[in-house]
């Protein structure tokens, strides 16, 4: 090693953290990598071939040997596969603290795995910041960091890309395939590589992709997840705890979260309103409901004249005053839809086989949603009463949907009233079907006969009742209309004879 190389080591050993530009000497040679190696040369190459910069040996690598490049540490023999690692990790002999935690003291093996490392201390340093995301917990000093924060949690689109058979995952799991798919149709579906996996989950189903072990039956969504979880399964011991015995995929977080009570995770962090005195998980939904519940309603909606706070003007106009004729029904249910696009995806998600049938062990009744199930019909809780107007039911499910609907004191609270005879509805469409019965005036019209109904729950069992042969072929071709939205409401006819019937 020449005199210049020697004197630049002396000065990257005496200040390794103050950030120097690469310098290069005569030839191109990267002095930087030189001040800690004789010579670079290629590890197969039986004529050693020599490189004066790291990209050198890329390229060489790639075209001759068909691998990465990397290069050895003089000390410990590790590979490093870029010049800004090695150099990084070559330092840390020379000063062990460098990449050393200054809150914890955990010792990384390079500042790249440092700054990773002080993200799970990046709540506690940020605790005092002024700028909170609206979307997660974290706080920044300035607004527009926040703001650049932010950006990060749009939704990011779906870039298709090509990857080759992957040999390693698919040598463990002998198939890549859709848990979901394989429900409906066994052997249905089968993809060389993850990624395959995650594009056809994203289009297909809209939920994000998974692998199931099948030895543990784990689910896991990132490819280097499940590519340790393999080695878990191949390699047990070396995931054993010392301590208790146990195997961990994460074997440091097991040893802080179970046997290190000082360094233990803290409590999760209640947020109560001051006003209402509601509880929540998160500051930034404390923030939300603030907002939402109790803000100032300064904004009104150029549409209803209606006042609403900031954030909640954009959604109410979304919900109140959507574009377009809601004409496509569920078949399954009485719900309404503007497009066909979102009727379809309500059916896959409320009706379809996604949601499983459970059988209850007490009834032997086979239900969607168990907990609503057990609430309803099971209640552990005995007979509650109304604490406003003293009526008793079974379930406090029921009492609470009471209060919300039925209760005459919560009547002047609901935001919807009857011009007529002051009834108070905790939903627009309801006040709007119940004015029906003053005006005389139905709402929607079957489309196999021409029937009007001012209820679309009377409409739905007329379809059932009267069309059988008609509602089973709407059953396989869900594109077909049964439900006409009436623009022009149609005046019924009243006899004097006739007398008006509640919910017609």
């Amino acid at each position: 090693m020449g005199g210049k190389e020697e004197d630049f080591k002396g000065k990257m050993e005496s200040s390794s953290n103050s950030g120097k530009k690469r310098v290069f000497g005569p030839g191109g040679r990267d002095l930087r990598l030189f001040a800690y190696i004789d010579e670079f040369v290629c590890e197969y190459c039986p004529e050693k071939v020599q490189f004066d910069r790291f990209i050198h040996a890329t390229r060489h690598y790639r075209d001759v040997h068909m691998e990465r490049a990397y290069l050895k540490c003089p000390k410990c023999d590790k590979k490093t596969y870029t010049s800004g690692e090695f150099v990084t990790h070559v330092e840390t002999h020379n000063d062990p603290d460098r990449c050393k935690c200054t809150i914890c003291g955990k010792m990384t093996l390079s500042k790249v795995a440092l700054k990773k490392h002080m993200r799970c201390h990046q709540l506690d340093l940020e605790e005092n910041n002024p700028f909170p995301c609206r979307l997660c917990s974290r706080r920044f000093e300035a607004e527009y960091k926040r703001d650049k924060h932010e950006l990060l949690h749009r939704p990011k689109p779906i870039i298709p890309k090509q990857y080759g058979r992957d040999e390693a995952m698919l040598e463990f799991y002998q198939r890549i395939y859709c848990d979901l798919c394989e429900e409906v149709k066994p052997d249905s579906t089968s993809f060389d590589n993850f990624w395959d996996l995650k594009v056809h989950m994203n289009k297909q189903h809209e939920k994000a992709p998974y692998l199931k072990c099948p030895i543990c039956s784990k689910k896991m969504g990132v490819r280097h997840q499940i590519m340790m979880h393999i080695d878990v399964h191949k390699n047990p011991e070396l995931y054993r705890c010392e301590v208790c015995n146990e195997i961990h995929q994460y074997l440091d977080r097991h040893m802080i979260s179970a046997h290190t009570p000082s360094t233990a995770a803290p409590e999760k962090k209640r947020y109560n309103c001051e006003q209402c005195g509601k509880v929540f998980k998160f500051r930034w939904k404390l923030k939300y409901h603030i907002n939402e519940a109790h803000g100032v309603k300064d904004v009104s909606c150029d549409i209803c004249k209606k006042f609403f706070t900031r954030p909640a003007l954009a959604a109410h106009k979304r919900k109140a005053h959507i574009e377009g004729e809601a004409s496509f029904l569920c078949d399954h249910c009485p719900k309404l839809f503007n497009k066909q696009q979102t009727l379809r995806m309500h059916i896959a998600v409320a009706h379809e086989n996604r949601r499983k049938h459970k059988k209850c062990n007490l009834c032997g009744k086979e239900v969607t949603g168990m907990t609503k199930h057990m609430q309803m019909v099971h209640p552990s809780e005995g007979p509650v009463s109304c604490d406003l107007c003293g009526k008793n039911f079974r379930s406090p499910f029921h009492m609470k949907r009471h209060r919300l609907n039925t209760c005459e004191v919560t009547m002047n609270d609901r935001p919807y009233k009857c011009e007529v005879c002051g009834k108070g509805f905790s939903l627009k469409l309801t006040m709007t079907e119940h004015m029906t019965t003053h005006t005389r005036t139905n709402l929607y019209q079957c489309a196999f006969c021409l029937k009007t109904y001012g209820y679309l729950s009377n409409l739905q069992k007329h379809r059932k009742k009267a069309h059988p042969q008609e509602w089973r072929e709407v059953k396989g071709d869900q594109s077909i209309v049964t439900v006409i939205p009436l623009s022009a409401p149609v005046v019924a006819p009243v006899t004097e004879y006739e007398i008006p019937i509640a919910g017609q």
